[in-house]
């Protein structure tokens, strides 16, 4: 204690001198601050032992975790398909051009063509190991007089179809159609029926639009996502005046979950900061 009061009295007698140990004291608090590297993470709140660090990582890489979808529905009877895909592209343009591309790995507004055709080509060059008994029996079956010329015109009518675009490439391998069961087998993919395509757009069976995004960052990093949300919020800013009111986008994911469960702490725990000090500073005046 003497220390401190041999200090205090040193201090006391040249005052210039600690002024300016009080100032370098603030300058290097300040510098020192500013390397500080703060990190937002709502699941930090949680005892860090193993079990929970384990959550915490299988949260974080769960592929929904970081996957946004938005639906954009008609509020108005006149607005048809076609204004939805209008509304789609526009959102995607709106996306693009607001929200930093540090925070978004991709945008799918519309189903890539390219894989479905991949997938297909795939199928389709590795056909003999998709095959079972019904398609052997088919083939002894396409050996019958006529037979194997209906299958060959129908074919060409698959080719000179609105689809033969898409299919060229599998009824040039795949003439006798040998494949069609395996390729509509991948249906079963679309669970209840759940979504459709229309011009490549994807839309649910109540017939909303689907926009969906990947997020390049952890749904729980709530420092990318308050900024992530400002610039959707901005990117959305006009989007329903735009259609005349007769389209509206809806945005869902764990994110805004997140952020806003992150919000609600830092709020709760500033209040509870200030009422602590308040109450600290009136004990002290009330017994000092």
């Amino acid at each position: 204690m003497w220390l401190f009061l041999r200090i205090y009295d040193w201090f006391k007698g040249h005052r210039a001198v600690m002024w300016a140990v009080l100032a370098a004291t603030v300058c290097l608090s300040v510098i020192a601050s500013l390397s500080i590297d703060l990190k937002e993470d709502v699941t930090d709140f949680l005892p860090a032992d193993k079990e929970n660090q384990d959550v915490c990582w299988a949260f974080s890489h769960i592929g929904s975790a970081n996957k946004i979808v938005i639906t954009v529905s008609a509020t108005d009877s006149t607005a048809d398909r076609y204004m939805l895909m209008d509304a789609v592209d526009s959102l995607e343009s709106r996306i693009l051009g607001n929200v930093p591309s540090e925070y978004i790995k991709s945008v799918t507004a519309r189903v890539d063509a390219d894989s479905i055709t991949d997938v297909m080509g795939f199928i389709v060059d590795n056909l003999p190991y998709y095959l079972d008994e019904r398609d052997y029996d088919r083939l002894d079956s396409l050996m019958a007089v006529g037979t194997l010329d209906n299958e060959l015109a129908a074919a060409r009518e698959v080719v000179a179809s609105p689809m033969g675009g898409l299919m060229r490439s599998v009824v040039t391998k795949d003439p006798l159609m040998l494949s069609s069961e395996r390729l509509r087998s991948l249906e079963g993919f679309n669970t209840g029926g759940t979504f459709s395509t229309t011009d490549d757009y994807i839309f649910t069976k109540d017939g909303d639009a689907v926009l969906t995004m990947d997020l390049a960052f952890s749904s729980s990093d709530t420092y990318a996502a308050g900024k992530f949300i400002k610039s959707m919020d901005k990117a959305l800013e006009g989007f329903e005046e735009a259609f005349e009111g007769k389209v509206t986008a809806d945005p869902l994911g764990s994110v805004f979950i997140a952020y806003s469960n992150s919000s609600q702490i830092k709020r709760d725990s500033i209040l509870s900061i200030i009422i602590a000090l308040v109450l600290i500073a009136f004990l002290l005046v009330s017994y000092f």
